[in-house]
């Protein structure tokens, strides 16, 4: 990892695209938990010492390349006056059940995102064993990376609006979507057919929620196609074919 990387802003995290980007069916939870594990790996990157006086945070690399990660309970929770562990137990149990897919050049690979997990009522500690390829993942920014706030990113309760927080932060030029994009971006290619509802039921409450917890907001207006233009000329139904969003 370049020192380029390293040199970020206090709290700041800097996650991989390839693992951002893979497609995975986690939910929100789930997507909490990787922004923390996501966290401990830039700790443990930069060579950071972790809780070694009480023994309760830290990250083993196996001989067969999984990553053995334990950590406190309370640093998944959505705020600092969140008790309910059942949310972390969910989460954990997102992962469990989740599998994540990668499409790199010609290879497509898919994999489990955790191997086991052991949750410790008393003392508040978790203990997962992270895939061999996704903890790579997580080391690998020969993609790029996303740079945001942690503290930020586990307290959005929508996973659409964790997914344009990363996205989104520190973007300083438009970006155009296709509605296909989207769908494969959101992983919601069989939930949400017609495009109108990509607007409302997506993009307008991921907006509302940005807007209310974080400094990251964005506008959207529809794009057309260069064909779709054409057709201005003589359209057969009186409107021009949508090719997806600019944000």
């Amino acid at each position: 990892m370049s020192g380029e990387l390293v040199e970020q802003k206090a709290k700041n995290i800097i996650e991989s695209k390839i693992l951002a980007m893979a497609r995975s069916d986690a939910g929100i939870y789930g997507q909490r938990l990787l922004v923390r594990l996501v966290q401990m790996t830039q700790q443990y990157v930069r060579g950071d010492n972790f809780d070694q006086v009480l023994n309760k945070e830290r990250i083993e690399v196996g001989l067969w390349g999984d990553a053995l990660i334990r950590f406190r309970v309370s640093s998944i929770l959505s705020g600092e006056d969140d008790k309910n562990h059942t949310m972390a137990k969910k989460a954990i149990n997102a992962l469990i059940d989740s599998k994540l897919e990668f499409e790199n050049d010609d290879v497509y690979e898919t994999t489990h995102i955790l191997g086991r997990a052991k949750l410790y009522k008393h003392t508040g500690v978790a203990e997962i064993v992270v895939m061999s390829t996704v903890w790579q993942a997580m080391l690998d920014f020969s993609k790029g990376y996303f740079q945001y706030d942690p503290d930020v990113a586990v307290r959005l309760t929508s996973e659409y609006a964790l997914i344009l927080y990363k996205q989104l932060r520190g973007q300083t030029k438009p970006l155009t979507y296709s509605f296909e994009k989207l769908r494969d971006m959101f992983h919601i290619k069989d939930k949400y057919k017609k495009n109108a509802d990509i607007i409302d039921k997506v993009l307008k409450p991921a907006k509302e929620e940005l807007d209310e917890i974080s400094s990251i907001s964005f506008s959207y207006q529809k794009a057309y196609s260069s064909a779709s233009e054409k057709a201005k000329e003589a359209p057969k139904r009186g409107r021009t074919a949508c090719f997806g969003v600019t944000i």
